[in-house]
């Protein structure tokens, strides 16, 4: 189980996939599915770097003699390997954003505990990097893998990682170790209830889809999928009232788009004081995960549209 997974093997293992070069940019789990169902270019597995590609970043089947032995002992003595009819399956994946390395869970990411890594992640860093320039202390609302608030390292020296799951918090501890972030603290907390005080620059990127096996990494709940996500507008207006200087609010989800209304700003302008607080918000990306149009909570929705907030406390 990932909550058992020891984080210094993670580190271990990352390490070595930054030595040789490693790079692999995770793509929605739609396109990941279309592209193991197609037929395979074998002659990748003969390349050492592309096989550590198409285990490490595709998550493919491969014979063990694919990959070094002593790779695989370490992976295999850590019960980081599924094993079926000859082949090996590693339980955990490894993707890059711009020069960092960052582990997460293994495809297909259906288990409760999983924790994932997807173009989420990528446009999530970018919208961060566009609003966020310095701070003291930022504080990473769901963190997952960690990718958030890691990649503010350079502008942000403090930064505390949060989530209600334990498998998150593993991946983030190695991740952050990986990409030599030090000074890193970590709360297992659901969203702001376990949270240090302090922090001026808070940030999240929370679930929004409406799963219906309602999984923790990816399901937003109610309000057309929008709950966890005005819980943690509601919840960083209490923290930011709190202090006794300036501070920021930067979250990036996905709204749900019916009858031309976002239905996640709809909400978020009831929640908002009328005064102390600046909101600015931009429409990312119009259309993602369309795959859900399909699903029966989506009778209704005509797209979810990518979506960044930024609420600043003046």
């Amino acid at each position: 189980m990932m909550t058992l997974m020891n984080p210094q093997i993670v580190i271990q293992v990352g390490e070595y996939l930054r030595a040789q070069g490693y790079e692999f940019t995770t793509v929605t789990p739609e396109t990941h599915r279309r592209v193991l169902a197609r037929p395979f270019n074998k002659m990748n597995l003969e390349d050492p770097k592309l096989a550590l590609r198409e285990f490490f970043g595709w998550n493919r089947s491969v014979k063990p003699d694919v990959l070094p032995m002593e790779l695989v002992s370490i992976l295999r003595n850590s019960d980081l390997l599924d094993s079926e009819n000859g082949k090996i399956k590693s339980r955990l994946r490894f993707s890059t954003l711009d020069k960092n390395i960052y582990a997460h869970s293994s495809f297909p990411t259906d288990q409760e505990t999983s924790v994932f890594f997807g173009p989420d992640s990528y446009r999530f860093v970018s919208f961060l990097k566009r609003h966020i320039t310095s701070g003291n202390k930022v504080l990473d609302i769901g963190c997952g893998s960690g990718v958030g608030a890691l990649s503010l390292s350079d502008r942000i020296d403090a930064q505390a990682l949060c989530d209600v799951s334990e498998s998150a918090l593993v991946f983030a501890k190695a991740n952050a170790i990986l990409n030599a972030c030090p000074n890193v603290e970590f709360y297992q907390s659901d969203v702001l209830k376990n949270a240090p005080h302090g922090a001026d620059v808070l940030i999240a990127n929370p679930p929004f889809i409406m799963d219906e096996q309602k999984r923790k990494y990816r399901d937003g709940g109610g309000q057309y999928g929008a709950e966890i996500a005005l819980k943690i507008v509601q919840e960083s207006l209490g923290y930011l009232n709190r202090l006794n200087h300036d501070g920021i609010l930067a979250l990036y989800t996905g709204s749900c788009i019916v009858n031309g209304k976002d239905m996640f700003l709809n909400e978020v302008k009831n929640i908002i004081p009328p005064t102390g607080y600046q909101l600015s918000y931009e429409e990312i990306d119009p259309d993602i995960f369309g795959e859900e149009m399909s699903q029966e909570p989506y009778r209704e929705v005509e797209r979810i549209a990518a979506v960044g907030l930024v609420l600043r406390k003046s």
